[in-house]
């Protein structure tokens, strides 16, 4: 895993010297993305680039499919109102599968009808979700630090700092989509969003 995140932590980081490099000399199109133009000169055949791209998309639409399938699955075994979803068949949650299923054919109807405002939805919904998603990732360190094996104070509040500071990044990540044009929906969109969750949550499952 290391060894992957090294590759394509250096990989990114060639194509944005390469891009910036090819803005400075003045040759790249104004109306052509750097990387698009990169590839294109690079001789790298077309239908390599497109299958190339398919099995991208196919890597990221199977992992979102795992992730959410699992999500519910687990969802449902600890909740005994949706003990349903937390079924097994033939050794695989499809229950979960399917019903990760139906709602992503019912994203895809509603980007057919209403393309653009459910384009603008999704992203600023799933925006809102990653920032939240690293915010517990911190407080759950947080917290384990705290439960784990006794530290010293001072041990401890220093094992804390680069938590703290990821939250403190957090933060200032979603503050400062309300200054960028192409993201300033995003909290306000987003945030409501995940109210509404929390607040059917309560009243539905923990309230009874």
């Amino acid at each position: 895993i290391r060894t992957t995140a090294w590759v394509l932590v250096g990989l990114a980081l060639s194509m944005v010297v390469v891009a910036a490099a090819v803005s400075m000399l003045g040759i790249l199109p104004f109306s052509v993305p750097p990387i698009a133009f990169i590839l294109q000169q690079s001789g790298v055949p077309v239908s390599w680039m497109n299958f190339a791209i398919a099995v991208a998309v196919l890597s990221v639409l199977n992992s979102q499919l795992y992730g959410a399938s699992r999500m519910l699955f687990s969802l449902g075994r600890a909740e005994r109102r949706l003990h349903w979803l937390g079924e097994l068949r033939g050794s695989s949650p499809r229950i979960a599968v399917l019903g990760v299923g139906v709602i992503s054919l019912l994203v895809f109807a509603f980007f057919k009808l209403y393309m653009f405002q459910t384009f603008i939805a999704a992203t600023t919904i799933a925006s809102s979700c990653l920032l939240l998603v690293w915010l517990m990732v911190f407080f759950s360190y947080l917290r384990f630090r705290q439960q784990a094996a006794p530290l010293r104070q001072s041990d401890r509040t220093l094992a804390s700092w680069p938590a703290w500071g990821g939250v403190v990044l957090v933060l200032g990540v979603a503050l400062s989509t309300w200054r960028l044009e192409p993201f300033e929906l995003t909290l306000m969109i987003g945030a409501p969003f995940l109210l509404v969750l929390c607040l059917v949550y309560t009243l539905f499952f923990r309230l009874r």
